[in-house]
């Protein structure tokens, strides 16, 4: 009973923060930070509900947002892990909705993707794409908060993780399969015999380029869903300069928009992996 009405306070505040949250912006008439946000992605405004800390206007918005988003999932691990170690080999599953099913529900859902696409041996690539899917999710609602700003909104955050993934189904597909016939495949185009050998010279500079366009992809792709979601949003926040709840269809449209591109990302990042380390029958 405790733990519902937690979870009950939490959630009202947190509804009524979102309602409140954009109104307040909206009728305190605050262009002059609207301006900030929707300024280039790539300038050294600092967040606008953390600017009383010193020195945090000064450093790019990104990797501020980026360290605080670090912070919560080290916290959010920290107490699941703690809660899970507490509970030792309990089979049955709490009654209560909390922090710990949550994280319970993603994680089987990010291994469920990944069984489907990668195969048996799915497990080994959790670490990065579970890592992937918690920060790109976490990030993209976090952009959601009036007043905050997420690393997923910046490319230069996006082409790092975009390169992680590149080098990463690299290494995992040399491993799996040896360099020579990794680098064949990738020559040949995957097409056997006296014909692959043959038409090497047209889809060995193919199958480069397919592969150079795939970090590319990723980046573009989160950086300009998410640009344009949180844009969008920013403007009808300042839209009308009274109480309003104008906002609020945009924001439940901008946690869809927040989920599928998670989805997007991690499905294209397991969809590499698979292709990189599939063994030839």
């Amino acid at each position: 009973m405790r733990t519902h009405k937690t979870i009950a306070i939490v959630t009202t505040a947190l509804l009524l923060f979102l309602l409140a949250a954009p109104m307040a912006l909206a009728s305190q008439g605050v262009s002059n930070a609207l301006q900030d946000f929707r300024s280039s992605p790539n300038d050294t405004h600092g967040l606008m509900l953390l600017n009383f800390i010193p020195g945090v206007n000064q450093i790019v918005k990104h990797v501020v947002a980026a360290s605080i988003m670090f912070t919560i999932l080290l916290l959010i691990s920290v107490f699941v892990g703690r809660d899970i170690r507490r509970s030792g080999d309990q089979l049955v599953p709490s009654r209560h909705f909390g922090l710990r099913s949550f994280v319970e529900m993603l994680i089987e859902a990010v291994l469920g993707l990944m069984r489907d696409i990668i195969g048996p041996d799915y497990k080994r690539y959790f670490p990065l794409i579970g890592t992937l899917a918690f920060f790109i999710l976490f990030s993209n609602v976090m952009g959601l908060v009036p007043g905050l700003y997420t690393s997923t909104d910046n490319i230069n955050t996006n082409a790092a993780m975009a390169l992680t993934v590149f080098f990463s189904y690299h290494y995992w597909g040399i491993r799996a399969q040896g360099f020579a016939k990794y680098m064949k495949h990738m020559a040949t185009g995957g097409v056997e015999g006296v014909i692959g050998w043959v038409l090497m010279p047209l889809l060995f500079p193919i199958e480069i380029i397919s592969h150079l366009a795939r970090p590319l992809s990723l980046t573009l792709r989160l950086f300009g869903n998410m640009f344009g979601d949180h844009k969008v949003m920013a403007m009808f926040v300042g839209l009308i300069a009274i109480p309003n709840p104008l906002p609020v269809p945009f924001f439940a449209l901008g946690l869809v928009v927040a989920v599928v591109q998670t989805l997007v990302f991690c499905l294209l990042a397991c969809v590499y992996i698979s292709l990189a380390t599939a063994h030839e029958e």
